[in-house]
């Protein structure tokens, strides 16, 4: 199809993706391929930096909002869109050993089978499906916030200045959202996952929210004690996390599950 270069191409379109592999020195076909929406995106500066330590090219294919799901999410899948057939195409053509996928909406997995399969498309060894982070409980901050994109720390520094809160103690003590549900999803797309036989032995999941939680799994860390100063903020708004800080939690989680053991 042609390619598209507009920043948000329409969903009935077929966006270009050509252009979007990250090659080595060597300029090796990609050996990974990443794919999911902006809760693939802010891992974008972590992942590149890995690529660029291990020395292997990777496929950019996530896209913003609902650009990540094949098939959408209601029991009955869609269509393919040009969208899942270049996707599907560029996966068999490059054949990635490799493929990542994260998004905000596991529950979509568990509704049709769709994305399953796209992912699994070039015949990959292995596709790691990312659990997400936990979201922020709004009602936990002793002030309204409002809703929106990286939004968080520009609400903050006005809740210090118009006088709402004295201290930013209480980032301590902001609870995730839906919590239980958050686990009971996760735990239900794991055992999907693990009970099929056309799934076991290629695809698995990996939670990212021990990364973020205290040690009693009670308090999302929002603040990261081990960062410059000891006061840099890990979420940009409810749901994103910062690209440095925030993802960088995930370091050693990439090491592990997708580069450590790579063999390109």
């Amino acid at each position: 199809c042609k390619v598209i270069n507009s920043k948000n191409p329409a969903f009935d379109e077929c966006p270009g993706a050509e252009d979007m592999i990250v090659y080595n020195e060597a300029g090796d076909p990609p050996c990974l391929a990443f794919l999911g929406n902006s809760h693939m995106g802010h891992h974008i500066r972590t992942i590149a930096s890995l690529a660029k330590e291990y020395d292997v090219s990777f496929l950019w294919l996530a896209r913003h909002s609902w650009g990540d799901l094949f098939g959408g999410c209601g029991s009955t899948p869609d269509p393919p869109s040009p969208w899942d057939e270049q996707r599907i195409r560029i996966l068999k053509q490059w054949k990635p050993k490799r493929v990542i996928f994260s998004n905000n909406r596991p529950y979509c997995l568990l509704a049709n089978n769709s994305t399953l399969d796209g992912l699994m498309s070039g015949a990959p060894e292995k596709v790691l499906i990312m659990g997400d982070n936990p979201r922020l409980d709004y009602g936990s901050f002793p002030f309204e916030i409002r809703r929106g994109f990286g939004v968080l720390q520009k609400e903050l520094l006005n809740a210090i200045k118009v006088g709402d809160v004295s201290s930013l103690d209480f980032l301590s003590t902001i609870k995730p959202e839906r919590f239980d549900d958050f686990l009971r999803t996760e735990d239900g797309l794991r055992k999907a996952i693990e009970s099929n036989p056309k799934y076991n032995g290629t695809i698995q999941f990996e939670s990212t929210y021990p990364a973020f939680m205290d040690q009693n799994n009670t308090f999302v860390q929002v603040v990261g004690a081990e960062t410059e100063g000891g006061n840099r903020l890990l979420y940009r708004d409810r749901e994103h996390l910062t690209l440095r800080d925030g993802s960088e939690r995930l370091r050693e989680y990439f090491r592990e599950h997708i580069f450590g053991d790579l063999d390109c």
